[in-house]
């Protein structure tokens, strides 16, 4: 069993930014496990042949003793429309590979792509993404996302974006977002906030 995964980004045979993925593997591993791993997430990994080409996505599954990974050619999902959804119980603050609680927020995305979790009233994070907003001159993300993403990560300790607590009624304030991890960076087009949906009733 491999409770714990990484998903990263495999781009013309090179791994993007590998070190922020390994700095929350090296943390969801003491975390747990109480000593720090006795391997690196990619240590003697090398990308097969046939998957050094073009993007693709790396997910690397591990436990205390082992690891397991798998390679997959990767096309971006459009998201077009996004549903939001409260919440109050859910914890998702590590990448666990039991998604289970996650997919039943999911099924209520109706007819969008997909959803933006509301946690005790404060946005979060979507099905698969941290999010980020923009106002017109800045970008902002929640400052109480449901996972720390490493994409996240980097452009904070960068300066590109500011985090902020935002509610259901400050999305007003945005012009637009983005929906980021390791295969969507912050380069993609951002979509109108006319695309977040209110929660079905």
């Amino acid at each position: 069993m491999f409770p714990f995964f990484e998903s990263l980004c495999v781009q013309e045979g090179k791994i993007l930014h590998a070190s922020w993925h390994e700095l929350r593997f090296k943390h969801t591993y003491t975390f747990f496990y109480g000593t720090p791993p006795p391997y690196g997430l990619l240590d003697r990994l090398r990308i097969p042949e046939n998957f050094s080409v073009g993007t693709v996505k790396l997910r690397i599954a591990f436990n205390r003793t082992e690891r397991k990974t798998v390679f997959e050619h990767y096309k971006i999902t459009p998201i077009r429309r996004i549903r939001l959804v409260k919440t109050n119980a859910l914890a998702y603050s590590f990448k666990f590979s039991n998604r289970q609680a996650l997919n039943q927020l999911f099924a209520l995305r109706g007819h969008c792509d997909d959803i933006l979790i509301v946690k005790r009233g404060i946005v979060t994070d979507s099905s698969y993404s941290n999010i980020l907003f923009f106002d017109g001159k800045q970008w902002f993300t929640p400052a109480q996302p449901l996972l720390k993403g490493p994409c996240r990560a980097r452009l904070l300790a960068n300066g590109v974006i500011t985090p902020a607590t935002i509610t259901p009624k400050d999305l007003k304030r945005f012009v637009g977002f983005k929906l980021i991890n390791a295969l969507r960076d912050i380069q993609q087009d951002m979509l109108p906030i006319t695309a977040i949906m209110e929660e079905e009733s």
